[in-house]
């Protein structure tokens, strides 16, 4: 798909690429709706786009990153790779999110999505792309990657991981899974413990090896103490963090998933709240966030509110299902629940 759509002159601009999460998350939202207009063109659309993705080609054959992982930008003529660098993050996320939420939504018919979804994951989780930080071995962060090359840098988006690892060993019945998730979404978790304001910074960045040496005294022992360098202090009314703590909470029954999710929310309750609305702020370890950024995102009350809610709320069917059951509804990326097929 072309990314822009110009809706007062029913245009779209052609631009030479797209991405990885652009191309890839569109599948489960036109699969529905066909299901419900009994229309099958538009499943039929997505899925023809999504072929690219599993079965991709690289305009440089000689390099492909590790195994069931992907590049980033797809030329949108051939639909080629054009690189070879990605992440479980922005740009990338939703793509590996949408392949194990296919198969949940219908296991009969996405199989195949399923499986390249646990080769991505087998792949991360055995490579340097799962990740400890030298100061603090107990955490562990998703790594980038260019290549064969791991970058060690991630952020907020890819904290969907943990919930999205934890989704996928509930529906599997893999208790590795469930683990391995856990550990993610504990980790991301500590990064709002981190801070002066109690949320997460944007981005971050460590060593595996040894910490670094800065001139700055206090963020050498930020860093020990926490085993990460904030690159971006922002906040953008994220709900990763929040979405990983519901799934771990759904998972095990641990309250300490609902505390965790609680103290988060306060925290944003407290230093992004303003007279009319909630705002981005400008650096999470600065008093009161720092500046506001005047500006408030939609999935704040679709996603991160949602479960922040949701962790709390009483059990219900629309509920992720917790190890054994039958999962009976999905969210989207956005954080809206779908029927599954079977229950339609």
């Amino acid at each position: 798909p072309s990314n822009d759509l110009n809706f007062g002159e029913e245009s779209f601009d052609i631009s030479e690429s797209t991405g990885l999460a652009v191309a890839g998350s569109l599948i489960l939202e036109w699969t529905r709706l066909s299901d419900m207009v009994h229309k099958i063109d538009y499943a039929n659309l997505t899925q023809h786009a999504e072929e690219y993705l599993l079965h991709p080609t690289y305009q440089n054959a000689t390099i492909q990153p590790l195994s069931g992982l992907r590049g980033t930008s797809i030329d949108l003529r051939t639909g080629d790779f054009l690189d070879v660098s990605g992440s479980w993050g922005g740009g990338d996320d939703s793509f590996y999110e949408y392949l194990i939420k296919m198969f949940v939504y219908d296991p009969a018919n996405f199989t195949t999505y399923k499986d390249l979804w646990l080769e991505a994951v087998q792949s991360s989780a055995s490579n340097d792309i799962f990740s400890h930080p030298y100061s603090r071995p107990d955490l562990t962060f998703l790594a980038s990657w260019d290549g064969q090359d791991v970058i060690l840098v991630s952020g907020h988006l890819a904290c969907f991981a943990g919930g999205n690892w934890i989704l996928g060993g509930l529906v599997l019945g893999n208790q590795t899974l469930i683990d391995l998730g856990q550990n993610l979404a504990d980790s991301c978790a500590t990064t709002y413990n981190a801070t002066l304001t109690g949320i997460g910074p944007e981005a971050w960045e460590w060593e595996d090896e040894n910490f670094f040496e800065n001139d700055d005294e206090e963020v050498d022992m930020f860093i020990e103490d926490n085993g990460f360098n904030i690159t971006d202090a922002s906040y953008n009314l994220r709900p990763e963090v929040l979405e990983s703590l519901y799934y771990a909470y759904r998972a095990t029954g641990d309250t300490r998933y609902q505390d965790l999710s609680w103290k988060a929310f306060r925290a944003i309750n407290a230093t992004c709240r303003t007279g009319s609305g909630f705002s981005s702020v400008s650096n999470v370890n600065a008093p009161h966030g720092g500046s506001f950024n005047n500006f408030q995102e939609s999935y704040m009350f679709a996603e991160t509110f949602k479960y922040a809610y949701l962790i709390q709320a009483e059990d219900a069917k629309v509920h992720v299902a917790k190890k054994g059951e039958e999962q009976t509804w999905v969210f989207n990326t956005e954080g809206h629940p779908f029927k599954v097929r079977a229950q339609q």
